[in-house]
């Protein structure tokens, strides 16, 4: 969540990203004070779900990249080209890209 810094303090966006990691590190601490800031910061349950549920699938997906002992070997090419490719093609042809490229260095 480093882009968080990026961001003016008073972006409204910024509470509700703020707020969640406790969902990846330690979610079972999520209480209503959490839920309720979000709301607070003139966010709505859709809004919410949707941060909890992007948390979750980027958590899921480095777990799930990591534990095939795929990693990034260019950081740049990993973060222009990949988000690209995320974005228009969704995690899986991404993953399927990688692992290719590491069966092929095997």
């Amino acid at each position: 969540m480093s882009f968080l810094r990026s961001l003016p303090k008073d972006a409204k966006i910024f509470d509700v990203f703020a707020s969640r990691p406790e969902v990846t590190e330690s979610p079972h601490k999520v209480v209503a004070k959490d839920i309720e800031a979000v709301y607070e910061a003139g966010w709505n349950e859709a809004a919410l779900h949707d941060v909890v549920l992007v948390t979750c699938i980027a958590s899921f997906m480095n777990r799930f990249v990591f534990g095939f002992g795929i990693a990034a070997t260019d950081q740049a090419t990993y973060k222009g080209a990949a988000g690209a490719a995320i974005a228009s093609d969704g995690y899986a042809s991404r993953f399927r890209k990688l692992l290719e490229e590491k069966n092929a260095e095997e």
